[in-house]
């Protein structure tokens, strides 16, 4: 068999006798979008019932980790080993994804909108919007001259990578095909996981995160906003 044509990144998993296996040719360095994690997210959409089943066999990856690779594997699957010398073969199962991200949001982004305004709007939506695929968390995107420029609500029930805040991250990178301004302000219903601040840290240069709701789970524990974050009560 002939190896697969001019794979820069990529990523595989072997799971019975599926082989999940997703490659990039442009760099992982400054996109929510890796081999890895699309490889997680393909796993959790598709076979839902199958996935944390699937997700305790070990990736195999050819590049060194981002942070967001890192810390997604940490909350949504088990173990990584880096084999820079392996070439998956032809013929096994090949993985393809569609990226569009739906957002019912899209009215909000552009607004003029302060600190206190986002946090007000955040908890309007978690009373009044029904959430059939995630929880009732919301995360804004808010520039430093007080614009929104993105809004998602979690949907974690349709994958367990699609926080709120890592859909903020590949909505806004899917629109502009680059990382959000810097100094970028995250305002969100509950603070941060491990995969979020990840997403958080490696899409905005020196973020602000604030958050109403402390998360008493482990994964919030010591993550990369950890020094950074504030909780706003209102």
């Amino acid at each position: 068999m002939s190896t697969i044509e001019n794979p820069k990144y990529w990523a595989y998993l072997q799971a019975s006798e599926l082989l999940y296996y997703k490659s990039e040719t442009q760099t992982v360095i400054q996109t929510p979008f890796t081999p890895i994690t699309e490889l997680i997210d393909y796993i959790y959409t598709h076979h839902p019932d199958k996935a944390l089943s699937i997700l305790r066999n070990p990736f195999i990856t050819n590049y060194e980790l981002t942070p967001i690779c890192r810390e997604t594997l940490k909350v949504c699957a088990k173990r990584v080993r880096i084999d820079p010398l392996f070439s998956p073969e032809v013929g096994v199962r090949h993985t393809y994804f569609n990226k569009a991200i739906s957002n019912e949001f899209l009215n909000f982004v552009g607004r003029p909108s302060s600190l206190t305004e986002c946090f007000e709007l955040i908890k309007a939506l978690t009373k009044t919007q029904k959430n059939e695929s995630g929880y009732p968390i919301f995360a804004i995107a808010l520039s430093q001259d007080n614009k929104i420029l993105a809004l998602q609500k979690n949907l974690s029930l349709i994958s367990k990578t699609h926080h709120a805040e890592t859909l903020l991250c590949r909505e806004y990178f899917l629109k502009y095909r680059r990382p959000f301004p810097k100094h970028t302000r995250i305002i969100t219903s509950l603070q941060p996981c491990r995969m979020c601040a990840a997403h958080i840290t490696q899409m905005i240069e020196e973020p602000k995160v604030y958050y109403l709701q402390k998360d008493t789970g482990p994964f919030s524990r010591n993550t990369l906003v950890s020094h950074i974050e504030v909780q706003v009560e209102l």
